[in-house]
């Protein structure tokens, strides 16, 4: 249950998480702005005085340490350690390190960061002295995105709060700085998918926050492989060219921590969304060519490994027009095995396409228009009605209109296409067998 006051939640779920925790110390773990220091102002031990204490307030560093070794002095603490990623070098992790190992069942440790002290919390581990709070623990769930969103006095409709939810994974400053526009009244559609997309001042204030401590070669790197939603090794050493990018996903999930490690499913690594969406703004503002190169290298990529729906809208937004024609290829080539052209047709129908492309006769020919069949008399993988007017217009300058030329000519190799348009004139044909994309269709059900 969550309660509010001034438009700041309290999560009684965290707090009683916390406080009911029997290990000696307490981890709060979580990239910027997931609500630790709000958490660690709540939190209120049932026994013993608190200390807390707070790198930034006290710019001595022996200071700091003495404050420390003064409070686990006491018989019974409750010391709580605000923004530990700033202490660095090893002197620091030593004299964290020696502090944790004082930690008991009547001193208690809560120590919360933007990155885990790993080497210093190593050992209270392998004992299992740590209790850890994580991003997923911090993040708002659904309820109390709602109640958030009321207590401010946002006023949005509830596929709005679904979507400003699903979009921020209960981020809480990706929510308040994303939503601050919708309380001064901009609540259009156009509006609010801006803000779903990051491009805007909110948004970049956020992503220097988010990245804020982060080395350049880090940054880079997040910049370069978020043209990705998923990741593995070799695609963001394709997209980097770095043979060190496996040592570099592990820095990156760790901070600035935004990459989340799956362990079910082909991909091992996912960018969380609306962090993904300021790294893309971002890159789009600084370098669209990049962004636009980056992205037509990805969807080439995901062709190869057979990822045809992941390769899709990539190369559109590479504008890589031969990558979308194979990714639309080799999905026709699965609906020939399966009926289901909904996807096809989707991407036929997802602007921006280049001009020649537009046509209001855009249609995939499926087993259910048999005007278009291939020329051994089975239902074809036939693009019928595209773009016959940009085929014609093209006529004089004796070429094929770029669409027919990249999905009937140039990738005949998968499928064997005849038949004649709506103004009974002959299609493009090729010679290449109809067994070919039968086989196609074999290696994508697999």
């Amino acid at each position: 249950m969550a309660i509010s006051q001034d438009g700041v939640i309290t999560r009684r779920r965290l707090l009683q998480f916390a406080r009911s925790a029997s290990e000696p110390i307490t981890l709060v773990s979580a990239p910027t702005g997931y609500g630790k220091t709000t958490l660690l102002q709540q939190w209120a031990p049932d026994t013993g005085p608190v200390v807390r204490l707070d790198p930034v307030e006290t710019t001595d560093g022996w200071e700091l340490w003495r404050r420390i070794t003064d409070a686990l002095s006491l018989e019974a603490v409750t010391l709580i350690i605000d923004d530990v990623h700033l202490l660095e070098g090893n002197r620091s992790t030593r004299l964290l390190k020696d502090a944790l190992h004082l930690a008991d069942d009547m001193r208690h440790i809560v120590i919360a960061t933007r990155r885990d002290p790993i080497l210093a919390l190593h050992e209270a581990r392998l004992a299992g002295k740590v209790r850890e709070i994580r991003a997923d623990d911090l993040a708002f769930d659904e309820d109390e995105t709602r109640l958030f969103l009321s207590a401010n006095d946002i006023a949005v409709s509830p596929e709005q709060a679904h979507a400003l939810w699903s979009h921020t994974e209960g981020w809480p400053a990706g929510l308040r700085l994303s939503t601050t526009p919708l309380s001064h009244g901009a609540h259009s559609d156009p509006a609010f998918s801006t803000l779903l997309h990051g491009d805007t001042a909110v948004g970049s204030y956020l992503m220097g926050q988010a990245l804020a401590y982060t080395a350049d070669d880090v940054r880079t790197f997040l910049l370069q492989t978020a043209v990705s939603e998923f990741l593995d090794v070799e695609l963001a050493q394709e997209l980097t060219g770095r043979s060190d990018a496996a040592l570099l996903l592990e820095r990156v999930r760790y901070q600035p921590g935004f990459l989340h490690q799956l362990t079910e499913g082909r991909w091992p690594y996912r960018y969380h969304p609306m962090f993904r969406a300021l790294l893309l703004a971002e890159l789009m503002r600084s370098s669209p060519e990049e962004l636009r190169r980056l992205s037509a290298r990805a969807a080439a990529w995901f062709s190869k490994q057979g990822e045809h729906i992941r390769a899709a809208p990539l190369a559109v937004q590479g504008q890589s027009w031969d990558a979308l024609g194979e990714a639309i290829l080799a999905g026709s080539c699965v609906a020939l095995g399966t009926g289901d052209w909904t996807w096809v047709r989707t991407e036929f129908g997802r602007p921006p396409f280049p001009p020649r492309w537009r046509s209001q006769h855009v249609a995939v020919i499926g087993p259910d228009q048999p005007r278009h069949r291939c020329t051994d008399g089975s239902n074809g993988v036939a693009i019928g009605d595209l773009g016959w007017q940009a085929a014609s217009s093209d006529a004089a300058a004796g070429r094929r209109a770029p669409v027919l030329e990249s999905l009937v000519v140039r990738r005949a190799r998968s499928a064997r296409i005849g038949g004649t348009d709506p103004r009974g004139r002959s299609s493009p044909r090729s010679d290449s067998g109809f067994n070919s994309c039968l086989a196609r269709i074999e290696v994508q059900m697999a």
